[in-house]
């Protein structure tokens, strides 16, 4: 057997001790976890076909008593009359560095998800238990507003007006951070075939009000099956319209629901003829809370995130395609149900 001077560099032991211990990597300094895998590791490599390289990582005793990851691969280019192993091929590597930062990567990522998720039961937690006592502050700032209006002053009057707006925008923001807490939340469900075409009607009868004062007029093309949550199918289809109709130029709305196959994914499209969106606010209108407009139109702000949430709680995308003045087409990807063209 040869070791060379790079492998006994790198576990600190001298060549003369390797080479007598045997191995390349004597048994006496594996780590006791890795001990059957690299038993079980060099079985298979006196079994191997010729020239199958196998490949195995785990951990080497170093001279200062640490321990260091090494990967090893070997090849028995060399056989016996009766088949058996007589000359092997190996090469030994320290690659401790590369785990080491790989286990970092994967606490890192442990400590974000655990983060994330404390952080979705907070929201949660805080939108849920704040609804009762600010309805109840809403209901009296109308109580107020209702008998004291037109006896306290105008200004006294223009002070309610605030705190029963205050109030009012407050439930709507506690209201859409529930939804937006909920959707990759625990209990939220499990994926089933829905038909896009059947819940646009449904979501077409909610917005009825809407499209009637606006005048949109909302066509479609023949919607596929996906495999999702019918919830959250409604929920894209009622915001991204709902967002047409507010969003509309001195015309009309007209909006168009299409779709087309994309692999294992059918693509979306919901394009309107409304204002548009200036190219530096594409990617920022799917933030949390982002109102490009400031209050000139009602809303929280966190409709698009909440299509985002979902969309990439299913492994897919979604963007806009917009200019200003020239109306917008938000695309997004959904898993196909399966079986289904």
């Amino acid at each position: 057997m040869f070791v060379n001077h790079q492998l006994s560099d790198a576990l600190g032991h001298g060549r003369e001790e390797l080479e007598v211990l045997g191995a390349p990597v004597p048994g006496e300094l594996v780590h006791p976890e890795d001990a059957a895998a690299l038993t079980e590791f060099r079985k298979r490599l006196d079994e191997t076909t010729d020239g199958e390289v196998l490949e195995l990582e785990y951990r080497v005793r170093h001279a200062d008593g640490s321990y260091r990851w090494v990967s090893d691969r070997g090849v028995v280019f060399d056989r016996t009359p009766d088949g058996g192993p007589r000359q092997i091929l190996g090469l030994v590597r320290d690659v401790t560095p590369r785990r080491r930062s790989e286990e970092e990567l994967s606490r890192q990522a442990a400590e974000l998800q655990r983060s994330n998720k404390d952080l979705e039961q907070f929201a949660y937690v805080a939108s849920h238990d704040l609804q009762e006592p600010l309805r109840m502050v809403t209901v009296y700032c109308q109580m107020l507003q209702k008998r004291c209006g037109g006896k306290l002053g105008e200004e006294a009057d223009e002070f309610i007006g605030f705190a029963v707006d205050g109030a009012r925008r407050m439930e709507m923001l506690l209201r859409d951070l529930l939804v937006y807490s909920r959707i990759t939340g625990a209990g939220t469900g499990e994926p089933s075939t829905v038909d896009c075409e059947a819940v646009l009607r449904e979501v077409l009868v909610t917005l009825s009000t809407a499209l009637q004062e606006s005048g949109a007029v909302v066509t479609h093309d023949r919607l596929p099956l996906v495999r999702v949550q019918e919830v959250h199918v409604h929920q894209l289809l009622q915001n991204l319209i709902a967002n047409a109709i507010k969003y509309r130029s001195d015309e009309p709305p007209a909006i168009r629901v299409s779709a087309r196959r994309e692999g294992a994914q059918w693509e979306l499209a919901i394009r309107d003829n409304g204002i548009g969106i200036e190219p530096e606010s594409r990617e920022e209108v799917f933030g949390v809370f982002r109102r490009l407009h400031g209050n000139r139109y009602a809303g929280t702000g966190i409709g698009l995130a909440i299509c985002a949430r979902i969309v990439e709680r299913y492994g897919g995308r979604i963007w806009v395609e917009s200019k200003p003045g020239g109306g917008s087409t938000f695309r997004l990807t959904l898993p196909a149900a399966e079986g289904v063209e």
